[in-house]
């Protein structure tokens, strides 16, 4: 559960000052008595409202127009499941986790895997462990509460899936490609185990989104107009996104590859190209394998 912080708190103290007492309190007020008469049946108390919603606000330039934006009715319903409130949980599973099932449909067919991730995404949202906070501390208000959820379902869905396959060796990403260029060939058996690396570390440097919309793509052949879907957004969008985010890879292995190497400019541009003539299949291969526990 969260601490509930008073408004007194040095984070609250600090919005108050950038605002003016008067208008962060009349904010912070208006937001509550929004949530409030939404849900008048739970209990969440005015002052954990406020120091949740301004931890949330706290990094924003402009928190007035940030918490316009926010989704206060489902913020309030998350902070309220935080702090543990029967029926804020209660309202949870019935309105959000029961749409899990068909949420991760496309990407979960069996019945089975579909529930182990409901359960799976209980534990991670509301069980606080040593390693971690409850995730439901980490919805911001930003968007949806249901389409933050569904995203969170689709992730674990394929974390799940992804655990059960066959482990790959990544140092072998770089070799088991198709050398069709004898220039590329020879790269490849002098630099595949740094490209792997490199590659390996900008993957992972992406966020979340990123690699879980590359991962349905890649690994589990969604099309655009699935990944928009579970994400919200226009086929149109989607294609933009996968681009955007390609060359982010490749910017990110480039990179990598010139700290690593420190050899000539010709030999660099070498390793760079087989980076970018290996992408889909690299993408698949590290994507594809589970990451250590």
């Amino acid at each position: 559960m969260l601490v509930r912080a008073p408004m007194s708190s040095p984070l609250t103290r600090g919005f108050v000052a950038r605002l003016g007492e008067a208008r962060a309190r009349a904010l912070l007020d208006a937001a509550y008595a929004q949530g409030a008469a939404a849900f008048p049946a739970f209990e969440l108390d005015r002052e954990a409202f406020a120091s949740e919603l301004v931890r949330r606000l706290s990094d924003e330039d402009d928190p007035e127009a940030a918490l316009a934006r926010t989704h206060v009715d489902d913020l309030f319903v998350a902070v309220a499941c935080a702090h543990g409130d029967p029926r804020a949980l209660a309202h949870f599973e019935r309105t959000f986790m029961s749409a899990i099932p068909a949420a991760i449909a496309r990407v979960a067919k069996d019945t089975s895997v579909r529930e182990e991730v409901a359960q799976r995404l209980r534990l991670k949202l509301f069980v606080a462990t040593d390693e971690r906070a409850a995730k439901i501390a980490d919805y911001n208000g930003r968007g949806p509460l249901a389409g933050w959820l569904r995203v969170a379902a689709v992730r674990e869905a394929l974390n799940l899936q992804r655990g059960a396959r066959a482990d790959v060796d990544l140092d072998d990403v770089a070799q088991q490609a198709p050398a069709r260029d004898p220039e590329l060939a020879l790269v490849r058996a002098r630099h595949g185990r740094d490209l792997a690396d490199a590659f390996r570390e900008a993957v992972a440097a992406l966020p979340d989104d990123d690699r879980t919309m590359l991962r349905m793509h890649y690994v589990d052949g969604h099309e655009l107009e699935d990944i928009g879907r579970v994400f919200g957004v226009h086929r149109t969008t989607a294609s933009r996104w996968l681009a955007k985010t390609r060359e982010k890879v490749l910017e990110g292995t480039r990179r990598r590859v010139r700290d690593l190497l420190h050899g000539s400019p010709s030999e660099v541009e070498s390793v760079l190209r087989l980076a970018q003539s290996d992408l889909d299949i690299s993408l698949n291969r590290v994507l594809g394998t589970p990451r250590s526990k």
